[in-house]
């Protein structure tokens, strides 16, 4: 009898031990797991100070310093105040797709968390903080369809970044913007735009076939089936008529971008410079598309690159692109603290 209570407490002790040693090994894990994106996230963000550092000290520093002091803080405020606006367009367009789905929600959270996710995608590369905004919303719906509604939410803006993007680079191409020994990167421009909109109608007519089609053609490649298909598929499934919806929320996104036009028009007047207006419409969507490479924190140093790039072919200066760019980044950062930093501290 004591040698058998003697073997249990022996085995009991022994499942102890196991169970101990397996928790702290999940500890371990999850510390390393953290640490490990803690330095990844490090690196990028150093990546992306130290592009825009070499920017502003290779293109005159004190000129830059100069052109921000002097900035008038009229047109900055005036600049502001179009952002608000810009949000407030894409609140409402928020809001139609969770209608759709038959959420409501009101105007001022949704701004809130709407604004909310933008912060956490300003610290997080590739701007995926902006997926958390199911997450700040739960109060008022559930994961699966806030997640729904921000991949059809995020489609729509990458349809109207190439939409705009395909118009602007015809625009520049037959204004002699452009010059013609990049002529072949106007052809394979264009290319890439019809797939994608040979795509996204193929997805909108035929949205079953066509993801079918896609996962036979990773099998035959052997690569696995990608998940962002079955996610997209289930996410469409919760959207009630979504070509009428998809049209409605383009329209919107391109009024959002013309009032971005407007922010980045007037911050150029506050230091003296006027970048046509419409040209701005079709081409800033390109310097957005920089924010989704991987390299830094929310395209840090690539953004304001390529938005010097861009207002370069107006004859600004670079420096002054430059000084543009970073009053922006400032701008529109404050505004996103001031506004969203109740919601995303609820991550």
């Amino acid at each position: 009898m004591v040698e058998k209570r003697t073997r249990l407490s022996g085995s009991l002790y022994n499942e102890r031990v196991y169970l101990g040693i397996l928790c702290l090994n999940s500890f371990r894990n999850i510390g390393v797991s953290r640490y490990n994106k803690m330095v990844r996230g490090l690196i990028k963000f150093g990546i992306g100070l130290g592009i825009l550092l070499y920017l502003i000290y290779y293109f005159d520093f004190r000129a830059i310093i100069n052109t921000i002091s002097q900035a008038d803080p009229i047109f900055i405020m005036l600049s502001l105040m179009v952002y608000s606006f810009t949000y407030l367009v894409l609140t409402t367009r928020w809001r139609i797709i969770l209608s759709n789905m038959g959420i409501i929600i009101p105007l001022y959270p949704a701004y809130r968390i709407l604004l909310g996710g933008v912060l956490l995608s300003d610290l997080t590369p590739s701007r995926l903080g902006e997926f958390a905004r199911p997450y700040l919303a739960r109060r008022y719906m559930d994961t699966a369809s806030g997640f729904a509604s921000i991949v059809f939410d995020k489609y729509v803006d990458v349809s109207t970044i190439v939409f705009l993007s395909g118009l602007g680079y015809i625009l520049f191409y037959f204004n002699g913007m452009i010059s013609l020994s990049f002529s072949y990167i106007y052809i394979w421009f264009s290319i890439l735009i019809l797939i994608f909109f040979f795509v996204s109608i193929s997805l909108w007519i035929r949205r079953r076939q066509t993801i079918d089609f896609l996962r036979n053609v990773c099998v035959f490649l052997h690569v696995s089936p990608l998940k962002i298909l079955a996610t997209f598929d289930e996410s469409m499934g919760r959207i009630n008529n979504p070509i009428k919806l998809f049209v409605l929320c383009l329209s919107l996104t391109i009024l959002s971008w013309a009032t971005q036009a407007l922010r980045i028009t007037l911050i150029s007047s506050a230091i003296g410079y006027s970048p046509p207006f419409v040209f701005l419409i079709l081409m800033l969507p390109i310097t957005a598309a920089l924010s989704l490479i991987p390299v830094s924190i929310s395209g840090l140093g690539f953004v304001e690159a390529g938005v010097a790039a861009l207002l370069s072919l107006f004859e600004i200066p670079l420096y002054a692109g430059i000084s543009i760019a970073l009053l922006d980044r400032g701008i529109t950062f404050l505004f996103h603290v001031a506004i969203g930093s109740k919601y995303a501290m609820d991550l």
